[in-house]
């Protein structure tokens, strides 16, 4: 995902942020915005990172839940088996409502997400906030 004049990729057990500063084709900058996902077979790794009309960059859960650390956050963030969303900065980091395995999620340009998962067929809306 193409964020602060780089790019966020999901590596699990870690989000990274990389960043070629010199145009040599090699990132200089490599930062560790989140670890402690979940790892196994990569096809079920944390996936589709996506920009949110909200300005928050949004994931596939992957194999789900866990307790995430980062440098910036002010404490550790326990996720439940759900999407997640991320702060570009690593700043922020929390569950929405809706959970992917493989396949990643649709967003309308109102934030409206449809998810789709291999454990069951179908489509679903994920229309509420997690809070609720």
């Amino acid at each position: 995902m193409e964020a602060r004049g780089g790019v966020i990729g999901a590596c699990a057990p870690d989000i990274v942020f990389l960043a070629d500063r010199d145009g040599d084709g090699r990132a200089e900058t490599r930062e560790v915005l989140f670890t402690g996902f979940p790892t196994g077979e990569l096809e079920r790794g944390i996936n589709a990172p996506q920009w949110g009309a909200d300005g928050w960059i949004y994931f596939g859960r992957g194999w789900g839940g866990g307790k995430i650390t980062g440098p910036k956050l002010a404490q550790p963030a326990t996720l439940p088996g759900s999407d997640f969303r991320i702060r570009a900065d690593g700043s922020a980091i929390e569950p929405v409502t809706g959970a992917t395995h493989t396949f990643g999620f649709a967003m309308t340009e109102c934030g409206d997400r449809f998810v789709v998962t291999t454990t069951s067929p179908g489509i679903y809306v994920a229309p509420l906030p997690w809070r609720y």
